[in-house]
């Protein structure tokens, strides 16, 4: 009853406060919104003024600067001393021809802060002399360099008119920001002789307009006819820019759509997405695209007008700001109360059970020193809780897993989770091996601040695979590596040749002699203790880097790694004196050798018959002998 009583009267109050917080802040949102559209009508009005005003002013610039840089470029074309060093290319006086075009260059370039470049290019479309804002280069005529032939408005510039000059949009792949190419051809009477070729930056041009006339903080956009940027605010845009018809569709529509021409001549503010678009038309025409009726597009943002009115709201949301404030804090205080207080029960329940698993469980920080580890883990280890605490995990790890754990620790701040196999040594000196899994201990806000390592001992397993992979590679008679073995490795150090053509190694072919002889003679029982013998001979005298393999009955393969052939014919002729000295069973025991060396070989077939080859000559030559393939 009490506990009925009690929820009842929590609901009854929680209902009232929830009713009476929701009047206030109705009426509270209802008088503040009003308030807020009618600062918010008056500032989008004044903005839009401004803005219309800097879109005239804007496009009277655009056809000035463009006019001056039209005529710049055809006076340079014209100048005497630019004709004279483009027809004087072999005199002695084109040194201080060049000096002089330099410096009209350089003048000119001072001038206009937005040109990239200026450059005198002949008509095979080869750089004569180029001016940049960070270098000067003059070239001689037998210099092929910076050839403009390449970019996309070149094919255009041969059919400009004498005194004329071509305007045209440059190639990306000069130069990554926007840029209009402005050029003018050089004449000597009629005969062609080159081009005057102005490289300007749209942003740097768009940046110095706004700057003229005031409005420094202004975003203008230039669109095709078709909604893709021809230029975009302060040069940010790029060629691999979305088009305008994309990011902003519902505006495009409206502008699209204006295709009479009092709609034209008149200016629209569009609302699309935050953002209020003032549209005025203006054709450019360019020598490479043709005459498009481009969009001169000014705009301000939502965000820019709730800017301007909000010191003049900001006192009618004071009240209601302070008063939804203190009811947020005490709603987070509890709720964060509750959190914290449901969470610690869950982690000290989890923890508690992890703990007490029976799989070995270990607590590390962020410097992998371990904080607390549960009995498995302990009993693992041979440690005691008191002597892990402290401890890094690295130096429970042999040399090489150290190092790998270590590496593995810095990739955890990329990749938080790890899994796979370690090898420790526990305080008895005994190796552990096992599947080792370490993931991040976060706090509520999602910030690691340790980490768990979990441990599955496959020791028995791993050493089951062992025996199995040394079963498969090893030969059972004689203990050497098997035919499979010698295959695997032949392949693998002609792998290494292809990497490293520095490097060889030798292959050498050992047989018995008269082998059969003793088989038949004493039995293969017999026959089996002498290859066991001549096995361990060709083990013992040859080095621990070479590999001694029964590839046949009495037929042994020796691989030679990084030795010449000389150097493999001295161990060898050792192995073949050391046979001689051996009998079994009143039987003496010689053997023949062939070798061969890998850079007389294409491919392991063919080494493997060189070496074949010499053991079938040391046979005929009468066997107990080492044969070198030539």
């Amino acid at each position: 009853m009490i506990g009925s009583a009690f929820r009842t009267v929590y609901v009854r109050v929680l209902v009232t406060f929830t009713t009476l917080l929701l009047i206030g802040l109705v009426g509270a949102y209802v008088q503040v919104t009003s308030t807020e559209r009618r600062i918010v009508d008056q500032v989008v009005s004044e903005q839009t003024s401004l803005t219309q005003q800097l879109i005239k002013v804007f496009a009277r610039q655009v056809s000035t600067r463009m006019q001056h840089l039209e005529q710049t470029t055809f006076l340079l074309s014209d100048l005497s001393i630019v004709q004279f060093f483009l027809l004087e290319e072999d005199s002695e006086d084109v040194e201080s021809l060049g000096n002089l075009v330099l410096d009209v260059f350089q003048n000119v370039l001072i001038s206009n802060s937005y040109v990239m470049s200026l450059r005198l290019v002949s008509l095979d479309g080869y750089t004569r002399i180029k001016i940049t804002p960070l270098e000067t280069e003059k070239y001689d005529v037998s210099t092929k360099r910076d050839n403009i032939r390449i970019y996309n408005y070149f094919p255009y510039i041969k059919q400009i008119s004498m005194n004329e000059v071509g305007v045209f949009i440059g190639d990306s792949y000069e130069h990554e920001e926007p840029h209009i190419e402005v050029v003018a051809p050089v004449y000597d009477g009629f005969l062609p002789l080159g081009y005057v070729v102005q490289t300007v930056s749209v942003g740097a041009l768009v940046a110095e307009m706004l700057e003229f006339t005031g409005k420094s903080d202004a975003f203008l956009l230039l669109l095709s006819e078709d909604g893709h940027y021809l230029f975009g605010e302060h040069g940010e845009l790029t060629f691999d820019q979305q088009p305008f018809t994309t990011l902003y569709p519902n505006a495009w529509k409206h502008i699209s759509q204006r295709t009479t021409k009092a709609a034209v001549s008149t200016p629209q503010i569009i609302h699309d997405q935050g953002v209020r678009f003032v549209v005025r038309p203006l054709d450019v025409e360019f020598d490479n695209l043709g005459v498009y009726r481009s969009w001169l597009v000014a705009y301000f943002t939502d965000d820019k007008v709730a800017a301007l009115s909000a010191s003049e709201q900001a006192h009618l949301t004071t009240r209601m700001t302070m008063f939804m404030l203190v009811v947020v804090v005490i709603a987070l205080l509890i709720a964060w109360w509750t959190y914290r207080r449901s969470l610690m029960l869950d982690l000290s329940f989890m923890a508690q059970a992890a703990m007490r698993s029976m799989s070995p469980i270990v607590l590390m920080d962020r410097q992998q020193h371990m904080l607390n580890a549960n009995a498995a883990f302990l009993r693992l280890m041979g440690m005691t809780s008191e002597s892990s605490k402290g401890q890094r995990l690295s130096s429970l790890l042999n040399e090489r897993d150290r190092v790998a754990l270590e590496k593995i620790w810095q990739g955890l701040t990329k990749e938080p989770s790890w899994k796979g196999e370690l090898k420790f040594t526990n305080c008895q000196g005994t190796p552990v091996e096992g599947l080792f899994q370490i993931f991040p201990l976060e706090s509520r806000r999602k910030k690691i601040i340790g980490y768990v390592g979990s441990w599955v001992d496959i020791s028995e397993q791993k050493e089951l695979e062992r025996r199995l992979r040394n079963l498969t590679i090893t030969d059972a008679l004689t203990g050497c590596k098997n035919r499979r073995y010698f295959d695997k490795e032949l392949q693998m150090l002609f792998s290494n040749l292809k990497r490293h053509s520095d490097q060889q190694f030798c292959l050498a072919i050992a047989d018995i002699d008269h082998f059969k002889q003793v088989n038949d003679a004493h039995g293969h029982d017999v026959g089996d203790e002498v290859l066991q013998i001549f096995s361990s001979v060709l083990v013992r005298e040859t080095r621990d880097l070479d590999i001694v393999c029964r590839v046949g009955g009495e037929e042994f393969a020796i691989l030679l790694p990084n030795t010449s052939l000389n150097d493999a014919a001295l161990v060898m002729e050792r192995v073949r004196k050391t046979v001689a000295t051996v009998s079994h069973a009143g039987h003496s025991i010689t053997c023949s050798i062939g070798l061969a060396d890998s850079n007389d070989a294409a491919d392991e077939e063919s080494l493997y018959k060189q070496a074949d080859q010499a053991l079938y000559l040391a046979k005929e030559n009468g066997r107990n002998q080492v044969i070198l393939h030539h």
